[in-house]
């Protein structure tokens, strides 16, 4: 794999060398992104930021979706500066060819300084007079000419999306986008150098070294309509009924809080807000993997997932980067996990029920080339089931028995607003990038189960489903199964053929059925099984539970799905199922 690997660089060095690099410089402990037109770079600016994410902390919380607005007093004094020497108060930005006013300028600062306000954004009011439309200076001039007396300014700061996560609670026991939490990020911002990620390849500036948030820009000014859109859609479904079914969890998507509109050098940018997927020091301390037979030594301390499929040619960023690109995508997990994570029991289940309702969420949003970010921790030795009788918890945590040890994970999806699809996929179907088609990435990115994560065995007592091999008295049913109950698979599941040593003759309500018993396990996590005739990959569509019977001395069930019409149900075991709704 290593020299199949090398070969595809040095083409890939080949055909792109007549194309200019990215290069990201550090200024002053300032981050920022130089590509081959110097206008269009990106600053990450600790001061500015500071201040907008103070100004965030204080503003009331606004609806899903809506703007955050500071409205600013205007006392006589400040006013006949502004009169005097607007230049020193606002700056003009070519916004998608049009001109904005926003609030910037070392007038401010005396005024900053003793009021304790700021003055960040977009100019949106005069008074009670709407300056949205202004493109100049001239136009506010003409304004205050026309105005005796001026009393207050608003202006908009960005986009409020705290209330799209209301009842969700990070392990802290805080709501996600607590005010206390984005106090404490703006003070690390103006005490801590930033540090950038360097291993990723979107083109945005990544701060990753503060608590609790990750700070990044947005690649292009298309990206704040999409969150304007979406947002609300995606608080509404996290409110919905099935939701409950997570237990513990209601989503893996990673928060953000707000989107930031700021007036860069050159141009309009905007900064997310976004929690972090990590663990609470309190709760397990961060740790590290090594690929098997790495000379480099290099210790992964994160990974980015798409899918097995991803894994080899279809994701040119993995084969051609540097070894600590790869080492962190798909191709570093099937080295490390060559025969996939076997799961512990708590909230693996409900882990599995939660990030297929939110892949398929984001594959109706027509969403693509999203990760699943996995983070791993020592596990504690005082271990304690984390997803038992609390509300809604992010991000997800897994438990996990690998060769070399026992893990814990942070889990939650990232970089979830991206529609675009690739050129060679729309028009050819096949290329070596990850933007795919919504629906064809979605069925990519669910392969994970059961290739990447194995459930624990469960078994089914008089209805019940308890953990397999459990002492009897200590066992603790997860999910209630009964005939006619409706059902969902946790991952995809195979079976093997029409020969009649593969099924069992059933009859279900009076008619005659063939259970097809002879699962094809997933044995390693880059290599998918074959030889199935039928398999169920559109997990979220309900069965129902048909029947139950014996074969070999175990107790087995039989769901229907889409051939209960044809006369075939097949075998299910209690982990690859839960409970979902009424009866059939």
């Amino acid at each position: 794999m290593a020299t199949a690997r090398w070969i595809w660089r040095l083409l890939w060095a080949h055909t792109v060398s007549v194309f200019s690099l990215r290069e990201v410089v550090h200024e002053e402990g300032h981050v920022r992104l130089h590509k081959q037109d110097a206008d269009k770079s990106a600053m990450y600016d600790p001061d500015m930021m500071y201040d907008f994410l103070t100004l965030l902390a204080r503003t009331p919380q606004q609806r899903c979706g809506g703007s955050l607005r500071s409205v600013v007093p205007v006392s006589e004094p400040l006013e006949k500066q502004i009169r005097q020497r607007l230049i020193s108060f606002f700056v003009i930005r070519n916004i998608n060819g049009k001109k904005v006013l926003y609030g910037s300028g070392v007038g401010w600062k005396q005024f900053q300084d003793t009021t304790g306000h700021k003055v960040l954004g977009r100019l949106l009011q005069v008074g009670e007079v709407n300056a949205n439309h202004f493109t100049s200076l001239m136009d506010l001039a003409a304004l205050l000419r026309r105005t005796q007396a001026i009393r207050s300014l608003t202006f908009d700061f960005g986009i409020d999306l705290r209330d799209c996560w209301a009842g969700l609670e990070d392990l802290e026991h805080r709501p996600v986008c607590d005010h206390r939490s984005i106090a404490d990020l703006a003070q690390d911002v103006a005490d801590i150098h930033a540090k950038r990620d360097e291993t990723g390849k979107s083109g945005s500036a990544i701060v990753t070294n503060m608590r609790r948030f990750i700070i990044k820009n947005f690649k292009d000014d298309e990206n704040p309509d999409i969150v304007r859109e979406v947002m609300p859609a995606i608080e509404k479904k996290l409110n919905e009924e099935t939701r409950k079914h997570g237990g513990c969890y209601r989503t893996a998507i990673a928060p953000i809080c707000a989107v930031l509109d700021t007036a860069d050098i050159n141009k309009r940018v905007h900064w997310s807000v976004m929690r972090k997927v990590e663990l609470p020091k309190t709760m397990a301390n961060r740790t590290t993997m090594h690929i098997p037979r790495d000379s480099s030594h290099d210790e992964v301390d994160f990974l980015d997932l798409k899918g097995p499929k991803f894994c080899g040619v279809r994701d040119g960023k993995s084969l051609f980067g540097d070894d600590v690109v790869w080492h962190r995508k798909d191709a570093g997990f099937v080295q490390l996990f060559p025969s996939g994570l076997p799961l512990r029991a708590c909230g693996s289940r409900e882990a599995a029920a939660t990030l297929e309702l939110d892949s398929e969420l984001l594959r109706d949003l027509h969403m693509t080339d999203y990760s699943l970010f996995l983070v791993p921790h020592d596990v504690p030795s005082d271990l304690t089931c984390q997803c038992q009788h609390q509300s809604p918890r992010w991000p997800l945590v897994l438990d996990a028995d690998p060769q070399d040890g026992p893990l814990r994970f942070a889990v939650g999806i990232i970089d979830y607003l991206e529609r675009q699809v690739s050129f060679w996929d729309r028009w050819l179907h096949f290329s070596m990038s990850t933007m795919k088609e919504p629906g064809e990435y979605q069925n990519f990115w669910m392969r994970m189960w059961p290739m990447y994560f194995h459930l624990p065995r469960y078994e089914v007592k008089d209805g019940q489903v308890l953990l397999a091999n459990s002492p009897v008295g200590h066992g603790q049913a997860v999910d209630e199964l009964k005939p006619r109950r409706r059902v969902v698979a946790l991952q995809k599941i195979k079976w093997r053929g029409e020969a009649a040593k593969y099924r069992v003759d059933l009859v279900v309500d009076g008619r005659n059925q063939k259970c097809y018993f002879a699962q094809i396990p997933e044995m390693s996590s880059s290599d998918a099984a074959s030889g199935s005739k039928y398999k169920e990959s559109s997990l979220f569509t309900p069965w129902f539970l048909a029947s139950s019977f014996r074969l070999r001395g175990r107790a087995r069930s039989c769901c229907s799905d889409q051939y209960a019409g044809k006369g075939k149900v097949f075998e299910v075991s209690p982990e690859q199922i839960m409970s979902w709704g009424v009866e059939a």
